[in-house]
C-alpha cells in the first residue's frame, strides 16, 4: 500500500529513488504553500550548481508512471534531501525554516520501512515498486469485486421479499421497504426513481404486472 506522509497539512507520497527519499517539485511548493511553478523556476535559475545522481533524479514519462504512479508528460524530475536544502535557500520566513525542519526530519530522514530496499540497485528498485503497485492494484480489484458482489446479493434479497407469497407473512413488505430505504441513504440514491427501476426489474424476474396485482388485491378487500 502506498505510504503517504503529512507535511504543513499537505500530503506527500513516499518515494525512494536510489536508496534515498525524494520528493517532486509540485510537493516542495505544496508543503511551503508557494504558487505552483516556484521550486521548478529555482531549479532552473540554480540546475547549474546541481548535480544530477546527487541532487536530483530524471525519469522519463514511462518511468514515472511504472515506478510511482505519476503521469508527468514530459518527464520527472526527482529531488534529493540536499537539491532540496539549496532550492528553498530563498525561503526564509519563518515558516520555510520549520517546514524545512519538519521534511527533512520528518520525510526525508525517516527509515525506510525495509532497510534492506535502499541497498538494492535503482533498476531492483524500479521493479520492485512495480510489483508492489500490480499487487497494491490487484488488491483494490479484489474490495471492488466484494463490493459488488455484496450489492448484488443485498439486490437479490430486496428482489426475493418483493416476489415472496403473501401467505409468507404480514412482514415481508416492511422487511423489503426497509432494505430499499437503507440502499437509498448508503448510496445516495433517488429513492422515487430507484424504487421505479427495481419495480421495472422485478416485473421481467417474476413475468407478472405488479400494478394490475396490488389492484386486485385492493378489489379483493
Amino acid at each position: 500500500m502506498q505510504e503517504l506522509t503529512t507535511i504543513n497539512n499537505a500530503e506527500i507520497l513516499v518515494k525512494e529513488f536510489s536508496g534515498q527519499r525524494v520528493v517532486t517539485f509540485k510537493e516542495i511548493d505544496a508543503v511551503h504553500g508557494r504558487p505552483d511553478g516556484t521550486a521548478r523556476r529555482n531549479f532552473n535559475t540554480n540546475k547549474s550548481h546541481l548535480i544530477e545522481g546527487e541532487d536530483y533524479f530524471v525519469r522519463n514519462s514511462s518511468e514515472a508512471q511504472n515506478e510511482f504512479g505519476i503521469t508527468a508528460p514530459n518527464g520527472l524530475t526527482l529531488i534529493t534531501e540536499s537539491g532540496y536544502l539549496m532550492l528553498v535557500k530563498s525561503f526564509t520566513d519563518d515558516l520555510a525554516w520549520k517546514v524545512q525542519r519538519e521534511l527533512v526530519k520528518g520525510y526525508f530522514r525517516a527509515k525506510s520501512s525495509d532497510p534492506q530496499f535502499s541497498t538494492l540497485s535503482p533498476q531492483l528498485q524500479a521493479l520492485i515498486n512495480i510489483e508492489m503497485r500490480q499487487h497494491e492494484q490487484e488488491r483494490q480489484m479484489n474490495e471492488l469485486a466484494l463490493k459488488v458482489q455484496h450489492n448484488s446479493d443485498t439486490m437479490d434479497k430486496v428482489t426475493a421479499a418483493y416476489v415472496a407469497p403473501i401467505s409468507s407473512g404480514d412482514n415481508w413488505q416492511e422487511s423489503a421497504n426497509h432494505t430499499i430505504n437503507a440502499l437509498v441513504e448508503h448510496f445516495c440514491l433517488n429513492h422515487q426513481m430507484f424504487r421505479r427501476e427495481l419495480y421495472e426489474e422485478l416485473e421481467r424476474e417474476s413475468g407478472c404486472d405488479l400494478q394490475q396485482r396490488l389492484t386486485r388485491l385492493k378489489n379483493r378487500g
